[in-house]
């Protein structure tokens, strides 16, 4: 089983920086300290323990998929509408909390989990899953960390900087 390609949201991402930019006269921001380390701790997954990166989809994908709401909530205040609930959120800058029609959030959700859970049946480091799966959280909240900063033209706050090291 494979994961449905509605979840991946790399276009969708790209298309609201590129909206937002415009929108607010900026230039594209490059990545972060933080997501610089992640980015690269995900590659070194990918090379020495390419099972631990389930712990990574699952975060990433499920969190997306439960509307990504901390993100949803940081660019409502630059002009955005809609609510994760809403499915139409028409204001171009939200793309990436739109997805394709044909299946509910809750549908894809429970998809995304069950090809995860295939994917786990025969894992033997299920440990090193559940330490991923709490460093992914941590990444993540670090992430965010680092965006919000970033928008409100601030240097990264502590603890995610320590996330980056």
């Amino acid at each position: 089983p494979h994961l449905p390609a509605s979840v991946f949201r790399a276009k969708s991402v790209q298309d609201d920086i590129t909206y937002w930019c415009g929108h607010l006269g900026c230039e594209a921001p490059a990545a972060g300290p933080v997501a610089v380390a992640y980015a690269e701790h995900l590659r070194a997954l990918a090379r020495e323990a390419p099972a631990r990166l389930l712990a990574h989809a699952y975060v990433r994908y499920l969190g997306d998929l439960s509307g990504g709401r901390l993100m949803q909530k940081g660019l409502k205040h630059l002009g955005g509408q809609g609510t994760p609930d809403d499915p139409s959120l028409p204001h171009p800058g939200m793309a990436f909390f739109r997805y394709p029609e044909g299946k509910s959030l809750s549908e894809l959700r429970e998809q995304v989990r069950s090809v995860l859970a295939a994917a786990g049946n025969d894992l033997s480091d299920w440990q090193g899953v559940l330490d991923e799966a709490v460093d992914a959280f941590g990444r993540h909240r670090g992430l965010m960390e680092e965006v919000d900063a970033a928008g409100r033209g601030e240097k990264l706050p502590r603890a995610a900087a320590n996330v980056a090291a």
